[in-house]
């Protein structure tokens, strides 16, 4: 991942990412109260700036493996950490929740275990198996991501409810150089600096399919 390479100019390139948001928070109430709220992997505060307006808490906690804090330094009642989603120290809270991030888990499980535990409320998106096939087709790199019926499978055990929606997100681009600039500069995709230069001149796509699943839990 070099989401970090790309601070500030990531928001100018992840449509899709705020297209996710976007859609995410509308699987909560407006005004919706929570005392607190703990958001993982905030980033640049796409979904940040949406949650913290469409929601009522008392404080909300952000963090990210990266030091993106600037970028939330704004929102009110809020403490920025840099942590790692998978080593960090769960307590409890009201609401957990983040968008497009989980699918970078090493141990998606056990980081459900430790989340169904320190919550009654899980709102979540994450990339899902079948997201960028073009870019795995021809570079055979990328990432493992889970797929939804074992998304679905473990968190029917740790919560009584679950509410979910999948959908697939194509993005068009008038030149392929374009399509993996937008991949470059979302840094999403697992793909490495050693790419050879001619691998790269030979890519001819013109979109980019994301796969994308939305889960709202609750006990």
């Amino acid at each position: 991942m070099r989401f970090h390479e790309f601070l500030n100019t990531y928001d100018n390139y992840a449509f899709v990412q705020k297209k996710v948001a976007q859609k995410l928070i509308e699987f909560l109430e407006k005004n919706e109260e929570f005392e607190t709220v703990l958001e993982i992997g905030c980033g640049t505060g796409i979904y940040s700036q949406k949650l913290v307006s469409h929601i009522k808490y008392r404080n909300i906690i952000m963090f990210d493996i990266y030091n993106s804090g600037d970028y939330v330094a704004n929102i009110k009642k809020s403490q920025f950490l840099i942590k790692d989603m998978d080593r960090f120290d769960y307590k409890k809270y009201s609401l957990i929740t983040s968008s497009s991030v989980f699918q970078w888990s090493k141990d998606f499980e056990q980081l459900l275990n430790k989340i169904s535990s320190a919550t009654d409320r899980l709102l979540f998106s994450i990339y899902i198996d079948g997201n960028l096939p073009e870019i795995e087709n021809h570079f055979e790199v990328g990432l493992k991501y889970y797929e939804h019926k074992n998304i679905l499978k473990q968190l029917k055990k740790k919560f009584k409810f679950v509410k979910f929606e999948v959908e697939e997100i194509i993005l068009e681009f008038s030149k392929p150089l374009d399509a993996l600039k937008h991949l470059k500069y979302t840094g999403v995709t697992g793909l490495s600096k050693n790419i050879k230069i001619s691998r790269i001149k030979n890519f001819d796509e013109h979109k980019l399919t994301y796969k994308v699943a939305y889960y709202n839990c609750w006990n």
